[in-house]
C-alpha cells in the first residue's frame, strides 16, 4: 500500500503508529485511530488494517471526522467507534 501511495504523490509522507494491533483484531482496530486522530495534522489519512477481508473484494469506508481527518477502512464495522466519537 506504501509504494503504491508513493507512487502516485512520492511528496507524502507515510508513518506507521503501531503494528501492536493483533492480525485479525477488528475489535481492537478502532482505538488507535480514535484515540490518535486529534494529534495528527487536520486533512492526514488514517488506514487501520486488522482485517483477514484486505485484498478481497469488499467495499472500503471513508469517514471524515469533525475534525477534518480522514480513516479509510474495509467495510467491517471498524468505523463504528469513531463515528460516535
Amino acid at each position: 500500500m506504501k509504494e503504491v501511495a508513493v507512487g502516485v504523490d512520492s511528496s507524502l509522507n507515510l508513518f506507521d503508529v503501531t503494528h501492536e494491533i493483533p492480525a485479525y483484531n477488528i475489535r481492537e482496530a478502532p482505538f488507535l485511530p480514535e484515540q490518535t486522530v486529534t494529534y495528527w495534522s487536520v486533512g492526514t489519512v488514517f488506514v487501520p488494517v486488522a482485517d483477514p477481508g484486505v485484498g478481497t473484494n469488499r467495499k472500503s469506508v471513508v469517514l471524515k471526522s469533525n475534525s477534518g481527518h480522514f480513516i479509510v477502512s474495509p467495510d467491517n464495522g471498524t468505523l463504528t467507534l469513531i463515528a460516535q466519537s
